[in-house]
């Protein structure tokens, strides 16, 4: 039993932890310039091309260029330091902003071809960053703050990205583009900034590569029991996440709700707002989680299952708005608990390349289950997709209970999986 004064003292280790809060502050700064970034340059093109398409292209092309930067993540983790790579991350992201805001500026209808290849070269860049610093995160914490940590991150990720959106809406009515960018530039120079001022004794040394040949990150993905059933867990969840994409939640507050845009995004806005709850919880009972870690996630995923489902058959638009809050904790808390796990299975030097290896996976498996999902909507209908959703939602539960080793996994002594 873990007392309420070692609890606090862990949380104040960790928020006295100067290493980790410039992680924290270069996360921080990195979300918001990401979020704001979308938004002015998505607003920007619009108004330049006075295209629905045209401003579509901004995500569609940053998608792209993130699953390619993903294949090359892993090459260049393995052979620079994490602090310096995050520092350089920083660095050119705020001169290629800078780049893209000049073309912008003085772009014309048929002139965005340039914009939109250094937006390519910019999210190809970007997709570097959270495999970094996932990988960084076990060198400046103790293993006993792996899930306070995770939590903290992510709250913070959560919290911009469920504000973020509408606070760049409202600065694209009262502010310039230009002046817009500059807080862009400032942000990604300031989170490089933050980093660099990381110190660490971590295993960094990356003379030896070559010297080796360490085993591929694909194959340690497939070849550890805990890493591969987590993976497919997750391919399994992105599946049935795909039915809270913005098209196909819209169809469903349409066509089942019977509601407008506007409930659409009361909708969407209740999520995240369930989700910074469900980080908070997370941080504030690190240790609970902990000691049951794979019921928690097993838990957490049939409870989504059994409130898709109602969400699916109760189309009552309040209830619908209280059941998306409870979504939120759920998603979240097993989201982190995952992280945690991967973690501490993975040995620090190589959790860089194994989490690149699974965002070549996940990521373009992420995008297809959009468009799969909207095609079994067309063929069956919205209703139908949603109740797919909470049944998959159920085997990623079951999942863990088939794989013994992350049935029976401890949060107690450290266990590497290579």
């Amino acid at each position: 039993m873990v007392s309420t004064i070692e609890r606090y003292d862990q949380a104040s280790t960790l928020w006295r932890h100067s290493n980790f809060l410039k992680l924290w502050g270069s996360q921080t700064f990195n979300s918001l310039g990401q979020i704001l970034l979308q938004v002015a340059v998505i607003t920007e093109i619009y108004k330049l091309t006075q295209s629905i398409s045209g401003a579509a292209s901004v995500p569609a092309i940053s998608a792209i260029a993130s699953f390619i930067g993903s294949l090359t993540a892993s090459f260049l983790i393995d052979r620079f330091s994490l602090v310096r790579l995050l520092f350089i991350i920083g660095l050119l992201r705020a001169g290629l902003t800078i780049l893209l805001g000049s073309f912008l500026i003085y772009a014309s209808k048929i002139t965005v071809f340039p914009a939109l290849s250094v937006l390519f070269i910019l999210a190809f860049i970007s997709s570097w960053y959270q495999p970094a610093r996932f990988a960084l995160l076990p060198f400046i914490v103790s293993r006993e703050l792996y899930v306070k940590a995770s939590a903290s991150i992510s709250l913070v990720q959560q919290s911009l990205f469920s504000i973020g959106w509408a606070l760049g809406g409202i600065l694209t009515i009262t502010l310039s583009f230009s002046t817009i960018i500059s807080f862009v530039i400032v942000a990604f120079g300031i989170s490089g900034l933050f980093v660099l001022l990381v110190k660490t004794q971590a295993n960094e040394n990356k003379q030896n590569v070559g010297k080796q040949k360490p085993v591929p990150a694909w194959k340690q993905v497939v070849r550890s029991p805990i890493i591969r059933t987590i993976t497919l867990m997750d391919c399994t969840e992105g599946l049935a996440n795909a039915i809270w994409s913005s098209a196909l939640l819209l169809a469903f507050t349409n066509v089942v709700l019977g509601l407008g845009n506007d409930w659409w995004g009361f909708i969407n806005a209740s999520y995240f707002i369930g989700a910074i709850i469900g980080s908070a919880i997370v941080l504030y009972q690190s240790k609970i989680l902990e000691r049951n870690i794979a019921s928690v996630i097993s838990l957490s995923s049939i409870i989504m299952g059994v409130l898709t489902f109602l969400f699916t058959v109760i189309n009552i638009p309040i209830f619908s708005l209280v059941l998306c809050i409870l979504m939120g904790p759920m998603y979240q808390i097993r989201d982190i608990c995952q992280q945690t796990i991967l973690q501490d299975v993975i040995k620090p030097e190589q959790i860089a390349s194994i989490m690149a290896a699974r965002d070549i996976i996940l990521s373009p498996w992420n995008g297809l289950t959009i468009l799969l999902m909207g095609v079994i909507a067309d063929f069956t209908s919205i209703k139908f997709i949603f109740f797919l959703a909470s049944f998959l939602y159920v085997v990623t539960a079951i999942l863990v209970y088939i794989q013994p080793e992350l049935r029976n996994y401890q949060f107690i002594e450290k266990k590497f999986f290579t």
